[in-house]
C-alpha cells in the first residue's frame, strides 16, 4: 500500500517520524490507516503525535480488533493513546481496547457500560470479561449506576455474583426517590401548629427546654448547669475525652436553654404550661407508624457489623427509630449528626474517621409495639418530648421501638461525604433465615469493617 491521497504535510510528518531509512514502512502504515477510513487530521494526529513504535501499537489495536472503529471511536483512541505516554502504557492501553472491542464494545461506548474512559477506568471492564460477565450484564448493572470500577466495593467476582447484585438491585423498593414521596410532618406544619395555638417560635422554645426549667429563673437554670458540669468532672474523672463529650452536650443544651428563654420570657408560667401540654397533645396526636409504614434506623459502622456478620447476626431492630418521610434532609453525615442529634455520649458514629455510616429502611408487622419517647429521663440531646433535639430548622418526631422482626427491609451504606447511598443487603424472613442478607452474599468481617471506617 503507498501513501496516495494523503495531504504532503501529513506524509512529511509520517516521515520525519519514521525516518528516511524507513520510507516503505511509513507509507503502507499510512495507506493501511487511509484504507481503513481515518481523516486527515487523525492521520495528522497520528504522525506528528506518536513516535514510531506507539504508532506501530496503534495499527495492531486497528488491525486486531473485529469491531469497526468510527471516526469518534478514533477521536477518543488517540486522546487515551496521548494519555499512555510510555509505550508500555500504550501496549497496555492497545491489549484492553482489542478486549473491549473484541466484546462489541467500541470507545464511543463506553458510557453506555460505566467504563470510565481511561487506562486505570478501562481494566476493571476488561477483568470483568474475563471472569464471565457479559457486556450486557455489565450495561445491566450500570443501569443501577454501578460501573466496573465499583464491582470490588460490592463483591462482584463473576457473573454468578453480578446476576446476584442485578437482581437485588432490580427488586430495590426503597430509593430515595421513592422516600421523598412520603409523608412528612413538615408538610403544612405551620397549619398543624395553629390548630394547637403554638407559633414556631413557642413550639421550639418548649421542644427545647427542660419541662422544669419552663418556670425557672436565669439563676436557678445557670446554677443547675453548673452542678452538672461538676458531677461531670467527678464521673468522668479518669476519661478526658468523655469528659469534654459530656462537657460540650452540657454547654449545647445550657446555649440553647438560654437562647430559648427569649421566646419564653414572653409568656406568663401558666401560658408556657400550656404550651407544654399543646406541645405534648399534638405530638401523641401525630399519626402513629402502622405495619406499612417505612421506618428508618441510621447505624454506625460498628452497629452494621452485628447485623451483617456471617455468624449470630441481629434479626430484629430496636431502639430510637424514624418516620422515613421525616428523614428527607438527612442526606450527608453533617445531615445526619445535625437533624438526629447523634451525637451522645461515646457514641459510634464519632469514631469513624471515614464518616460513612448505614440505614436501615424497613417495616413490621408489629408497629403497634411502637412508643413516643415522652418523659423518659433520657439525657440531652433527647427532649423527652417525642421530637428531636435538632436546631436546623427540620422537624423530626421519634419514636422508640422493641426490638423488632422486619416484614420487609433494605439496608444501605452511606458516603457520609457525598451522600450516595448502596444497597448492601436486604432482609430475607424464610423460614429459617430472618436477618439481613448482603445482596453480594459476602458477609462483613472485621477487616471489611476497618477499611468502611477509614481506620
Amino acid at each position: 500500500m503507498q501513501a496516495k491521497g494523503i495531504p504532503p504535510k501529513v506524509v512529511n510528518d509520517f516521515l520525519k517520524t519514521y525516518g528516511m531509512g524507513r520510507v516503505g514502512k511509513a507509507k503502507a502504515t499510512m495507506g493501511y490507516f487511509k484504507d481503513y477510513g481515518l481523516s486527515d487530521k487523525a492521520l495528522q494526529t497520528i504522525g506528528r503525535g506518536f513516535n514510531a513504535e506507539t504508532i506501530e501499537i496503534i495499527q495492531n489495536t486497528y488491525m486486531r480488533s473485529k469491531v469497526f472503529y468510527s471516526g469518534t471511536d478514533t477521536d477518543l483512541i488517540l486522546i487515551l493513546f496521548k494519555q499512555a505516554g510510555s509505550s508500555g502504557a500504550a501496549s497496555t492501553l492497545s491489549n484492553s481496547l482489542i478486549t473491549l472491542g473484541n466484546s462489541g464494545i467500541v470507545p464511543s461506548a463506553f458510557g453506555e457500560y460505566g467504563i470510565i474512559s481511561s487506562i486505570s477506568g478501562m481494566s476493571p471492564a476488561v477483568t470483568a470479561l474475563s471472569t464471565g460477565i457479559t457486556p450486557a450484564l455489565m450495561k445491566k448493572l450500570f443501569g443501577f449506576g454501578i460501573r466496573p470500577t465499583d464491582y470490588d466495593g460490592y463483591g462482584i467476582v463473576g457473573a454468578d455474583s453480578a446476576e446476584t447484585v442485578a437482581e437485588a438491585l432490580g427488586n430495590i423498593k426503597f430509593t430515595r426517590a421513592y422516600v421523598n414521596t412520603l409523608k412528612s410532618i413538615s408538610d403544612d406544619f405551620a397549619s398543624t401548629l395553629s390548630k394547637y395555638d403554638l407559633t414556631i417560635e413557642e413550639f421550639d422554645a418548649v421542644r427545647l427546654t427542660r419541662y422544669e426549667f419552663l418556670n425557672a429563673t436565669a439563676e436557678e437554670i445557670t446554677n443547675t448547669f453548673n452542678t452538672e458540669r461538676e458531677l461531670a468532672g467527678e464521673e468522668f474523672a479518669d476519661k478526658p475525652d468523655l469528659l469534654a463529650q459530656k462537657l460540650r452536650l452540657i454547654d449545647d443544651e445550657y446555649n440553647i436553654v438560654m437562647k430559648q428563654r427569649q421566646v419564653l420570657q414572653n409568656l406568663t408560667p401558666e401560658q408556657r404550661l400550656t404550651k407544654y401540654e399543646s406541645l405534648i397533645a399534638l405530638r401523641n396526636a401525630y399519626e402513629a407508624p402502622d405495619s406499612d409504614t417505612l421506618i428508618i434506623k441510621c447505624l454506625s459502622i460498628d452497629d452494621a457489623y452485628n447485623f451483617l456478620k456471617e455468624n449470630e447476626a441481629y434479626g430484629t431492630i430496636g431502639g430510637y427509630v424514624l418516620k422515613a418521610g421525616d428523614t428527607k434532609a438527612i442526606n450527608t453525615y453533617d445531615d445526619l449528626m445535625a437533624t438526629l442529634r447523634l451525637d451522645y455520649i461515646n457514641n459510634p458514629f464519632e469514631r469513624t474517621p471515614s464518616k460513612n455510616f448505614v440505614e436501615i429502611l424497613y417495616k413490621t408487622d408489629k408497629a403497634n409495639k411502637i412508643t413516643i419517647p415522652i418523659e423518659e429521663g433520657d439525657p440531652w440531646p433527647c427532649t423527652n418530648k417525642g421530637f428531636l433535639a435538632n436546631v436546623n430548622g427540620e422537624i423530626v418526631p421519634e419514636y422508640y421501638s422493641p426490638r423488632l422482626e422486619p416484614s420487609v427491609g433494605e439496608m444501605y451504606l452511606v458516603d457520609g461525604i457525598t451522600g450516595e447511598r448502596t444497597l448492601i443487603a436486604v432482609f430475607d424472613n424464610s423460614s429459617g433465615v430472618e436477618r439481613f442478607i448482603p445482596i453480594n452474599g459476602s458477609y462483613w468481617t472485621e477487616d471489611l469493617v476497618k477499611i468502611l471506617k477509614g481506620e
